[in-house]
């Protein structure tokens, strides 16, 4: 055993020997190899008068990063054919060992099998021999040789058995009972749910009939319009315009029908839900959803990186999506310098104006960059980016169409500035950095993950939010911001709640009780502003290796005295967070949607919003009136750049919203609208015009 052992260490001893000499050799002709390149490249093109010194350096510097990059790959591979190589060696070495203990055990177990059958045959003659003395003793005795005090013992352990057999008896018609019980209310649950089942589906086919008819009626009174408009100039007869009042009251009592079955509808699936919530199979499934959400933060925290929730999900575009996209699609040229002063027109900032109590004005800078201010002297940034290219270098990346508005040096005081993710449309490092040197007391609030950038680049002065988290900013002696209250940690306790045990949170009153208690302000406390980040449909990234390290969010901002603010930054659709978000933070006084970079809708329908999307997401929120960004500044996506407009026009008219309700602003222009009545319905306010031109 002893040889066998010496062998196996051996042949381990000369098999990693050899392998790092054959390692050994590998890398010195590595080297050699990156030797001969340099004294190629030296000779053959550094001496040419064709290549000037910054060329040289520029090609040198290109070369080593090959050269490191393939010489660490190479070492790489080597290091992980050594890993394989030690891992079989000790595998074999493994089995060896195990054959070796296995033989040892086999004999082992014949020696004693030996010992075994020679106790046997000691004690075999001697146990045979009392075997048949003992075997008359093993026998009870009859019956009738028991005493009187026997019987009586015999009969009281019968007795004792007849009562425990009863008694298990009983438990188990009791638990049959308690079975059939079960049995029954399980399937009378399962008949309540598929009879819920059952009403919803009527209603989900009572709806798309209901907007069938709709869909039919709105087409009659089009044409009945039609041939209104087109007939020649003859007075119209009182017969067309009861018919065309009749189709108008026809269209609106659909409308109402479809509404009073989507909140049918809704509370069906609401007792639908609560019933599914109770049933075995539903908590199985919270159970496994609370594993799999620990082992989602647990990786999450090993990783840094974040995700959207359920309903925001979606899976981003891979590499050859992309490559398709970009074969099937081009992006549309830019318009040639005459034409855009006719296309986007531009105007000058109104910046000099005061701003009233409870109103909010908003300039647009460009893509997702506007200046808000507020009464009291608030003024804020959303997403600045200066720059002449949104990319990582200025010699290459989309360029902008207009150039910025407004310069750094021509703004006013800015107290703040947010950041929605950090796409290089959206977080331009020159003009991040330039806003801090112009303005030393400037506040930036970015998302989960992005403070340590800012922190890197110089900026210190930088607070992060979870969605749902809020600051409350108040002035300093100074005039600078700072942080009076803070309320966070409400999207945690909602993650935990949905993989608890526990009886489900209202979310939506558990979200309005958290913004409430953050825009919630003393009236003896000078002027404050409240800044939430919200949700919103997209990703973060700025290089290949750290997506979705950052959060992404939007952001809402809400002032002391009544009027507010609500930036998307960047995000695809989704009716239920909007909706939420609507609920819970809403009304605003105004809105900055994004309308742009959304052609092709199957590549991009994810991650960015069309404008009929947007018009959408202006009703979710509870917008008194918005404003189209994200257009006309950069070419980023394939839709014709002036397109946003119209499609924003009719999808207005077909909700049969006021044309203020969404309005794409010039380059500079300034608008100030008023905070919405307290105890005003949405739709009140959008029916009318509550904005004014500064």
């Amino acid at each position: 055993m002893s040889k066998t052992a010496a062998g196996v260490q051996e042949h381990v001893d000369h098999e990693v020997l050899s392998f790092l000499r054959f390692a050994r050799r590998k890398r010195l002709e590595n080297l050699r190899e990156v030797d001969g390149i340099f004294e190629d490249f030296m000779e053959d093109h550094v001496n040419e008068a064709t290549y000037t010194a910054d060329e040289v350096i520029a090609l040198i510097g290109s070369l080593q990063r090959h050269v490191r990059t393939n010489v660490a790959a190479e070492l790489q591979h080597v290091a992980h054919v050594t890993t394989v190589l030690l891992q079989q060696l000790h595998a074999q070495a493994s089995k060896w060992y195990l054959r070796l203990a296995s033989d040892l055990a086999q004999l082992d177990d014949a020696s004693l099998l030996a010992a075994v059958a020679a106790f046997e045959s000691d004690k075999l003659a001697s146990a045979s021999a009392t075997s048949a003395a003992s075997a008359q003793s093993a026998f009870l005795p009859p019956l009738e040789s028991f005493s009187d005090e026997s019987l009586g013992l015999l009969r009281n352990e019968i007795e004792m058995l007849k009562a425990k057999n009863a008694a298990l008896a009983a438990d188990k018609e009791s638990l049959q009972q308690s079975l059939d019980d079960a049995l029954r209310g399980t399937a009378s649950e399962e008949g309540a749910l598929a009879a819920a089942q059952k009403l919803s589906d009527q209603l989900r086919e009572e709806l798309a009939e209901t907007k069938q008819m709709l869909a039919r009626r709105e087409a009659a009174l089009a044409q009945a319009d039609g041939a209104a408009s087109h007939s020649a100039p003859a007075p119209s007869t009182s017969a067309d315009s009861d018919e065309i009042a009749r189709l108008q009251s026809e269209l609106r009592e659909a409308h109402a029908n479809i509404r009073a079955k989507d909140l049918e509808l809704a509370a069906v699936n609401a007792e639908l839900d609560a019933k599914v919530s109770k049933t075995s199979p539903f908590i199985s499934l919270k159970k496994m959803l609370r594993k799999k959400n620990d082992l989602i933060k647990s990786l999450r925290a090993q990783l840094d990186r974040w995700e959207n929730p359920a309903s925001f999900n979606f899976a981003l575009p891979g590499l050859w999506s992309a490559l398709k996209v970009a074969w099937r699609y081009s992006m549309p040229s830019p318009p040639a310098d005459d034409q855009l002063s006719t296309m986007f027109p531009t105007a000058e900032p109104e910046l000099e104006q005061i701003v009233p109590p409870a109103h909010v004005q908003a300039t647009w800078i460009g893509h997702a960059s506007t200046l808000v201010r507020f009464h009291a002297g608030w003024t804020l940034l959303t997403d600045p980016v200066f720059a002449n290219r949104c990319s990582a270098v200025q010699w290459a990346g989309p360029k902008r169409m207009l150039p910025p508005p407004l310069a750094i040096d021509d703004l006013p005081d800015i107290d703040l500035v947010v950041i929605s993710h950090n796409h290089y449309d959206h977080l331009c490092k020159s003009s991040v950095i330039a806003l801090a040197h112009r303005f030393p007391h400037l506040l930036f609030l970015v998302p989960s993950g992005l403070g340590n950038w800012f922190r890197k680049n110089g900026m210190t002065n930088v607070v992060e939010l979870e969605w749902w988290d809020s600051v409350v900013l108040e002035r300093d002696h100074d005039g600078s911001p700072r942080v009076v209250a803070e309320h966070r940690g409400l999207s945690q306790r909602l993650l935990d709640a949905r993989s608890s045990d526990n009886e489900p949170i209202d979310e939506l009153a558990a979200l309005t009780a958290h913004a409430a208690a953050a825009r919630t302000f003393d009236p003896d406390s000078p002027p404050r502003l409240a800044v939430s980040a919200t949700c919103a449909k997209h990703w973060s990234g700025r290089f290949v290796v750290d997506k979705c390290k950052s959060l992404w969010c939007s952001w809402a901002i809400h002032a002391s005295d009544g009027a507010s603010y609500w930036f998307a930054g960047d995000t695809g659709y989704d009716a239920h967070g909007f909706q939420t978000l609507g609920a819970a933070y809403g009304p605003f006084t105004a809105a900055a949607i994004p309308v742009g970079a959304y052609h092709p809708r199957d590549f991009l329908q994810a991650q960015h919003v069309d404008p009929l999307e947007a018009v959408a997401i202006s009703v979710d929120v509870r917008a008194a009136a918005s404003f189209a960004i994200h257009w006309a500044t950069f070419i980023l996506a394939a839709e014709p750049i002036d397109e946003a407009p119209i499609l924003i026009a009719n999808e207005l008219d077909r909700r049969n919203l006021p044309p203020h309700a969404f309005v794409p602003l010039r380059h500079g222009e300034s608008r100030v609208w008023p905070a919405p009545a307290a105890d005003s319905d949405h739709s009140d306010e959008l029916s009318r015009d509550g904005s004014s031109s500064a």
